[in-house]
């Protein structure tokens, strides 16, 4: 049972690895941002290392997957306008962060203009199960937190509709 939680925090770590990677400097504050990059190099350590039986993988990476999560749920956007044209030139829906994720996950998406958002959370049989976003928004980037801490384990899909664009994601929630 351990090397299965182990498997769980490692493909976790590394899909919040990867989110982190993807994040520009230039749009969080400086000590946020410190605290980001000092989470991910520990957290990047943590996946490369080689444990024995007296350190445990599992605790390990738990440990690395909890502290680059509060990092990242602890940037904090400058609130400067781009305007060096960085902002969104597409419409993007991202992977959810964590994923697999217990019970809560981080979902993020991008908008290149003003448009009314649909975001949506549905079960394995097409049931809607949470409706997180159902309003107009302006362009840039944008984030909500799920917590699906009363739904059982299983596949859940992600649908983001905004200004004529359709995207669908993959989630897995396991308890």
């Amino acid at each position: 049972m351990p090397r299965q939680t182990s498997g769980l925090h490692y493909n976790a770590l590394d899909s919040l690895i990867s989110y982190a990677d993807s994040l520009q400097q230039g749009n969080y504050t400086a000590g946020s941002w410190a605290a980001l990059t000092t989470a991910l190099t520990s957290a990047q350590n943590a996946m490369t290392q080689e444990y024995s039986v007296s350190v445990s993988a599992d605790t390990a990476l738990a440990k690395a997957l909890s502290d680059l999560s509060a990092a990242v749920g602890g940037l904090v956007v400058t609130g400067v306008r781009d305007e060096e044209g960085n902002s969104p030139k597409t419409f993007v829906l991202n992977q959810n962060y964590p994923n697999p994720f217990n019970p809560s996950t981080t979902i993020s998406y991008q908008l290149p203009v003003h448009s009314f958002v649909s975001l949506k959370v549905y079960n394995e049989l097409g049931m809607e199960v949470a409706r997180l976003v159902d309003r107009e928004e302006e362009s840039g980037e944008h984030s909500v937190q799920w917590n699906a801490k009363k739904l059982s384990s299983g596949v859940y899909f992600c649908e983001l509709r905004a200004g004529g664009y359709h995207q669908i994601k993959t989630m897995l929630l396991l308890k």
